[in-house]
């Protein structure tokens, strides 16, 4: 392994110790966490078989899920080696490795022929590094609650999606990948996108959004972190 690692432990009703490098925290420390809550509002007394985090960086939200027990196992997929390094030693250290998947790529087509009943995930929430730093400007502040603005590799990284290309390729090849009751959650970010930005290549991949909704706790917290969640689910 390469590197000093840091550790953060997300709350929950089991410990798990999440392992990961520098440079590789896109919010799932901060906002993402609320995810766990969020889960156990909208679907009580739910417990997931099989949750997949797309863009999963160490896996900040996954694990959160796993250590209060929402899911029977966990799949992440993210292509930088780092964070996957930080993943193994994660499974090393908290012997999880039974309930946990890894893909190692960022192309959601290239998944096993596995379904998943919950998929969440924070990916990057700009299409182009020009939008990500006018935004970041506006307030300084981002720059201390998020730390990826080391250099334009890491920036763009963690923040851009190029056009929205991952995006697309998400919406194209996912539907295959989602059990018929199965539920997308995605965390967006309103200073990058909005639902508007994916509707049709949400109803291109012959899937509904069936809710959309602003972060009920960081929704506003600085001008270019304003979350907001879409519920994307099978036609009804």
């Amino acid at each position: 392994m390469q590197g000093q690692l840091d550790i953060f432990t997300p709350a929950g009703k089991n410990k798990i110790d999440v392992y990961y490098p520098e440079n590789s925290d896109g919010g799932g420390i901060i906002f993402g966490q609320e995810y766990v809550e969020l889960i156990q509002q909208r679907y009580p007394n739910r417990i997931f078989q099989d949750c997949f985090e797309w863009c999963a960086g160490p896996g900040f939200i996954g694990f959160a899920i796993l250590a209060n027990d929402l899911c029977d196992h966990l799949h992440l997929m993210d292509f930088y080696e780092p964070v996957i390094d930080g993943i193994k030693h994660t499974l090393d250290i908290n012997k999880c490795a039974d309930r946990v998947s890894v893909y190692v790529n960022d192309d959601v087509a290239l998944l096993p022929d596995t379904k998943f009943d919950l998929i969440v995930a924070n990916p990057p929430h700009f299409p182009n590094i020009y939008k990500f730093k006018y935004k970041a400007s506006l307030e300084n502040r981002i720059i201390d609650k998020l730390q990826v603005l080391t250099n334009d590799e890491h920036t763009c990284r963690i923040c851009v999606d190029d056009h929205w290309q991952a995006h697309r390729n998400f919406f194209k090849n996912i539907k295959s990948h989602l059990t018929e009751d199965g539920i997308i959650l995605l965390q967006e970010n309103m200073a990058g996108s909005s639902v508007t930005d994916f509707k049709d290549m949400i109803d291109a991949a012959d899937l509904m959004i069936s809710d959309c909704f602003p972060s009920p706790a960081h929704a506003d917290i600085v001008s270019s972190i304003r979350i907001y969640y879409i519920e994307i689910q099978h036609k009804k």
